[in-house]
């Protein structure tokens, strides 16, 4: 008896979660991302790139745009790391930080696609 009370109360636990979760789900859901709609108004030939370029902090940022092969106009940005240039480690953060970049803008590139 008291094992069959038991699996009542976790199956009533399960179904509440459940239900819990199915109203919560429009919220998670939500507006789109602004940078997604920016990225939505770029032309068809635009793609992901990854660079890197100095700061006026005397830093290294590492990013990821969208701009057409060889425009100058960039439709989006997205920041993967920033690296202080007297970092002792500064050589290796940046090759992982680049790594990382391009394995995001050939993600990005395939969402693109789709």
């Amino acid at each position: 008896m008291a094992r069959l009370i038991v699996e009542l109360i976790l199956l009533s636990l399960i179904v509440i979660g459940l239900f819990a979760l199915a109203r919560r789900l429009p919220a998670l859901r939500g507006a789109p991302n602004p940078s997604l709609t920016a990225a939505a108004a770029a032309p068809p030939e635009a793609l992901w790139r990854a660079l890197h370029a100095g700061n006026e902090q005397n830093q290294t940022e590492v990013l990821v745009v969208l701009q057409v092969p060889g425009g100058v106009e960039i439709w989006d940005r997205r920041t993967c790391a920033v690296i202080d240039n007297q970092d002792p480690d500064y050589d290796r953060r940046l090759y992982n930080a680049i790594e990382d970049a391009r394995s995001r803008a050939t993600l990005l590139n395939g969402l693109r696609d789709t």
